[in-house]
């Protein structure tokens, strides 16, 4: 059973335009500014040192199987303490810190770069999940289409006065979420934002959804595209309807979506971890935000404080792991969230 034959769209999606995608995100060329290498016990923020530096995604590739070379020190602006690469695809072997004589690389941090395949077709995506995957996510999607009287109710947006109406609604949403409340990560409301959003919609280069109940909207997916690149970026639900699993249920319907425009390349779920992106990613690439630093005393002390403040933070996440802890304290948070 398909999407098409569960639900009736709010809004109905026009046809794909044959448009450029590349050079639209600001996360696709080099910049200088301030990065902040931040130090975290748990989910609680420490303290920061700050760099200036030359920040460079490069074109992030995860077809590729071979990590990139170091940045060439020379070509960089001598005035700067280096370069930033967020995202950057590792080997397994690469170690956390090495300190050589023009450079000091330091790994922030490792994680699965979660990602789609879209240059299939939706059928062939969900084929790839085991049959219990799939009875589980088809199940979630009845159980809402029965709350909603027999239809799901949801919209697509990309044009920039359709954006404008998204955000709207998002941002009510996101005022909701717990992301907001105890991370202040909802969608941003700032102007830069905004003006940013108007520029991508402008160029064809960005989506939204909203998964409504009713006339409620409940659940919002914001996605720039960038060179092919679907970006996972801001998806948040009200938590009072958590028990209907809304953003399961977005998420699957904008991936259809998506797939029948046949225009990208990569659904990108980006930097972390979680169920959801588990649940709906199809492969993985190891990758990690590295510094690339001057080799001065001043630098190796910070990057090595960090090191053993991290040490210190995964060995009390998982003695919380081992005593049974953690999800016990993520249900609790929830759930005053949702009471108040």
């Amino acid at each position: 059973m398909t999407t098409d034959q569960m639900v009736a769209k709010h809004v109905e999606p026009k046809p794909p335009l044959p448009v450029d995608h590349s050079g639209h995100s600001a996360d696709s060329a080099p910049s200088e500014r301030d990065v902040r290498l931040n130090f975290w016990f748990g989910p609680k923020k420490i303290g920061s040192a700050k760099f200036q530096l030359q920040v460079n995604p490069g074109s992030i590739d995860l077809f590729s199987a071979d990590p990139p070379q170091a940045p060439d020190q020379s070509t960089v602006n001598p005035k700067l303490d280096g370069v930033y690469r967020p995202s950057e695809p590792l080997s397994p072997a690469t170690p956390v810190l090495t300190v050589g004589n023009t450079h000091i690389r330091y790994i922030e941090n490792r994680f699965e770069r979660r990602y789609i395949d879209l240059r299939t077709d939706f059928e062939t995506y969900m084929s790839q999940f085991s049959g219990k995957t799939r009875s589980s996510i088809k199940r979630k999607a009845r159980k809402f289409k029965d709350a909603s009287n027999g239809e799901v109710d949801w919209s697509v947006y990309r044009s920039a006065a359709e954006m404008d109406r998204f955000h709207v609604l998002a941002s009510d949403i996101s005022k909701l979420t717990y992301q907001e409340k105890l991370f202040d990560a909802g969608i941003p409301t700032d102007a830069k934002f905004l003006d940013e959003m108007r520029t991508l919609a402008r160029a064809d280069a960005v989506r939204g959804f909203i998964l409504f109940l009713g006339d409620k909207p409940i659940s919002y997916l914001y996605l720039p595209v960038d060179n092919g690149r679907v970006i996972y970026n801001y998806l948040g639900f009200d938590p009072a309807y958590a028990k209907y699993s809304p953003g399961t249920v977005l998420q699957l319907l904008a991936l259809e979506f998506l797939f029948s425009e046949n225009t990208y390349r990569i659904f990108d779920f980006t930097e972390g971890d979680g169920a959801h992106k588990k649940l709906f990613s199809t492969n993985a690439r190891l990758c990690g935000n590295v510094f690339y630093l001057k080799p001065t005393f001043k630098n190796r002390l910070i990057v090595r404080l960090h090191l053993v403040v991290g040490w210190g933070s995964a060995f009390a996440n998982g003695l919380i792991v081992k005593l049974g802890l953690k999800e016990r304290l993520r249900q609790m948070l929830r759930g005053q969230l949702r009471k108040s």
